[in-house]
């Protein structure tokens, strides 16, 4: 998107400005718009001003002006504890800049979107042979064996709210169930599986990798690992090694 923006173009970059990790990322993506030729502006998501035709402009002490490309980092479910003069809601249902990651993509980052496969005319063959059974939380509370599925918030990063029998605590245990009891449409029940884990130093840890790809094609390999076959944030990030032999299988295919 960057190469079809003209040169001096402001690219606002919204992100979670309390949290130092993401503000890290966000300087990453400044500096790879500074060297394209852009200008970049790290804001929160209060700092834009709407205007009525859809558009929008900054309004940081350090940056005025139209915004011609959003770059959005921060969590489209956390937008309605913004103040409602913010206008939040615009980034919805009016936003008329060219966005990355638009608003648009909650319906598949939702762990809910699974309920509606069958509903759609695509066919997706992977995500339906790898990813768990998934059902309402409501079935999972009536089963016989409960224990046998895994309790997932509709939206969550690094797996907060992520509920598994015997290894999150019985307490956070019963809290999840009792919330997908009285919030149904914000919860998610996924069959419960194995993981495998692997020894260090004698200890097992279980390692959980993501693949990032860039219009189809892989460009990088995000991984994190815990003591335990929950990833949340007790985990560690962890370095993806590739060796000579898989990164020449991998440019070749």
């Amino acid at each position: 998107a960057a190469g079809r923006l003209a040169s001096g173009a402001l690219v606002a970059l919204i992100y979670a400005t309390a949290y130092a990790d993401d503000r890290q990322v966000m300087l990453c993506v400044a500096r790879e718009m500074r060297r394209l030729g852009l200008r970049d502006c790290l804001i929160a998501p209060t700092q834009l001003r709407w205007q009525p035709d859809g558009s929008a402009a900054l309004i940081a002490d350090w940056e005025q002006g139209a915004v011609d490309y959003l770059v959005r980092f921060f969590p489209g479910e956390w937008l309605p504890n913004l103040p409602r003069r913010s206008g939040w809601g615009r980034y919805f249902d009016s936003c008329r800049v060219p966005a990355s990651n638009p608003l648009s993509a909650m319906l598949v980052q939702s762990k809910r979107f699974p309920l509606v496969w069958d509903r759609l005319s695509t066919p997706l063959p992977t995500w339906r042979a790898l990813l768990p059974e998934t059902r309402e939380a409501g079935v999972a509370r009536r089963d016989a064996q409960p224990e046998g599925w895994v309790f997932k918030p509709a939206f969550g990063r690094a797996g907060d709210g992520v509920t598994i029998h015997g290894v999150s605590p019985r307490r956070e245990w019963d809290q999840a169930r009792r919330s997908a009891l009285l919030h149904p449409g914000r919860w998610v029940a996924q069959r419960r599986f194995e993981a495998i884990p692997i020894a260090i130093r004698g200890v097992d840890h279980y390692p959980t990798l993501g693949v990032y790809t860039v219009d189809g094609r892989a460009a990088g390999i995000y991984a994190r690992i815990a003591r335990q076959p929950l990833i949340n944030h007790t985990a560690s990030d962890v370095a993806v090694l590739l060796s000579s032999e898989t990164q020449s299988a991998t440019e070749s295919s």
